[in-house]
């Protein structure tokens, strides 16, 4: 059963960065048999020429994960907010307007090029990310990603707001990247994401909605989410 375990979710070459797959984090029953996965991937990693090695999202209630970790050497980094939304009986307003120019669409239909243009824009003080094209379109094409509740904002044939969802567990969205490049911000794009993005979960018949890796001090994004419904869950550890 541990050996069918994904332990690293994703490999960031550029930087010299792997990430540590979350599904390892549901079952604690087996902390030694992990420890040795999870060294022998680092071991692993090393020689490929890895420098670091993370693991996001830890809830600060998970206490056997953390000492678990911090047993293998990990250091805690930071401190972010888990919010969730239940969508049972949201009755979601998508808004009658929209910014001159603007216009919204699912990704049904998206040209990967512009978005990934988008994401480097929206994202480029942080080195966590798509770093090609190949990588994001795989990301997008996967079974799990929820193409109807996701959706981008253009100006013409340029992608300037995002918000990406995937799936989780049967019922369950998950915001995954919500972003805006510089010029396009503080107009009111996340919040017309999001509320295209909850109406067509709800349609769907999802139950809840989560959104992560919300830092503390971002207040704009914990205001927004909470515009729409979301409360503060837990806190977590990188």
């Amino acid at each position: 059963e541990l050996a069918s375990k994904k332990i690293i979710s994703q490999y960031i070459e550029n930087y010299g960065i792997a990430i540590l797959s979350e599904d390892i984090y549901a079952n604690l029953r087996f902390t030694e048999a992990y420890a040795t996965l999870i060294n022998k991937s680092a071991s692993d990693l090393i020689q490929k020429g890895y420098k670091k090695l993370l693991a996001p999202h830890v809830e600060s209630r998970m206490q056997e994960t953390l000492q678990l970790l911090e047993s293998l050497g990990f250091q805690r980094q930071m401190e972010m907010y888990l919010f969730e939304a239940s969508l049972e009986g949201m009755d979601v307003q998508l808004p009658l307007e929209m910014p001159v120019g603007i216009e919204v669409f699912s990704f049904h239909h998206i040209c990967i090029e512009s978005l990934h243009n988008a994401l480097n824009k929206a994202f480029s003080e942080n080195p966590i990310g798509f770093l090609d094209v190949d990588e994001l379109n795989k990301y997008i094409s996967d079974e799990d990603f929820l193409k109807s509740c996701s959706f981008y904002a253009s100006v013409g044939e340029e992608i300037v707001s995002f918000l990406m969802v995937k799936k989780q567990k049967p019922k369950i969205a998950y915001l995954a990247y919500l972003g805006t490049v510089p010029q396009w911000q503080r107009k009111g794009l996340g919040l017309l994401l999001i509320k295209n993005s909850l109406y067509n979960a709800v349609k769907r018949g999802l139950n809840k909605a989560v959104g992560d890796q919300i830092y503390p001090g971002n207040i704009a994004i914990i205001r927004l989410l909470e515009k729409v419904g979301f409360y503060l869950a837990c806190s977590q550890l990188n």
